[in-house]
């Protein structure tokens, strides 16, 4: 569960691209290891990549969340994930608001069918 936490995936990721880049100045400075010296690169890269595409992950969230609203397609739940507190309480809030959204829909669609029902019988 704690694996899963997102806060511990940024901490993990950036520790581990600070031991790369320390790794990486050790190795330009002290050998001539020049095929290791671009795989600890390549490494680096891909944790760069790899935290950018992880912090990005609320902004996908958040896109899919105005979208959804956008749209009008209400149908969307957005479930809770075991990324930390943080992301439980967005995506209640998420939710929350789809409901309200789907409420607030569902109410007009009962006016509108009671007023066609009213229209039908006056004829």
């Amino acid at each position: 569960m704690f694996v899963n936490h997102f806060r511990f995936k940024i901490i993990i990721r950036i520790i581990l691209l600070t031991l790369s880049l320390i790794l990486f100045l050790y190795l330009v400075n002290n050998t001539e290891l020049y095929a290791t010296i671009i795989i600890v690169v390549f490494i680096a890269i891909y944790q760069i990549y790899s935290l950018i595409n992880l912090m990005e992950s609320t902004n996908r969230r958040m896109t899919q969340f105005l979208e959804a609203v956008r749209h009008a397609d209400f149908s969307q739940s957005f479930k809770v994930t075991e990324k930390g507190k943080s992301f439980r309480e967005l995506n209640a809030a998420f939710t929350e608001v789809m409901n309200e959204f789907q409420r607030i829909r569902s109410e007009k669609e009962e006016h509108f069918r009671y007023l066609q029902t009213v229209v039908q019988h006056i004829g």
